[in-house]
């Protein structure tokens, strides 16, 4: 079959069974990056048309609105104990209830490890509201929140 055969009651099929097979969050995000693809096509000259327009948008999940219990960030923080950076990371989150994405996507320009700040949201949004994170409260020593190697400059080094 070629690009051009595809029909929209092909996309819908496949979008529903990867609902079933996964979730609709994970549907959802298949048929936004088929579209792209599909206008991206057309763009070319590919395809005339974009055969997920008018397929039925999958709900998007709703937010959870549980949170762990105090008995359960113990255990978690425990857990965490001697697992190396990992375990450090794990900490880190609990402490600054920040998301894994928030962390794990940071750039060094957002962390000035000297004055224990984390900017999170980035300079354009410091310049705009001045939010920081303060990471060093419950550091050991001088690390910030003992994380040690895993918050060392990798340019230092170098």
């Amino acid at each position: 079959m070629g690009i051009g055969e595809i029909s929209r009651a092909d996309v819908a099929t496949r979008l529903t069974a990867i609902r079933r097979a996964h979730s609709s969050h994970t549907a959802a995000a298949a048929r936004r990056a088929i579209s792209a693809m599909f206008v991206w096509c057309m763009e070319e000259g590919l395809v005339d048309a974009n055969p997920v327009a008018k397929t039925r948008k999958p709900a998007e999940a709703k937010s959870r609105d549980r949170v762990l219990s105090d008995a359960e960030l113990v255990a978690v923080w425990n857990a965490c104990n001697s697992d190396g950076d990992y375990g450090s990371i794990v900490r880190l989150l609990i402490l600054l209830g920040s998301r894994r994405q928030e962390i794990g996507g940071m750039r060094w320009c957002e962390l000035d490890l000297e004055a224990g700040i984390l900017d999170a949201a980035g300079h354009a949004q410091q310049e705009r509201c001045g939010q920081h994170d303060y990471v060093a409260a419950a550091g050991a020593g001088d690390r910030p929140c003992g994380i040690g190697s895993a918050l060392s400059d990798p340019d230092a080094s170098a």
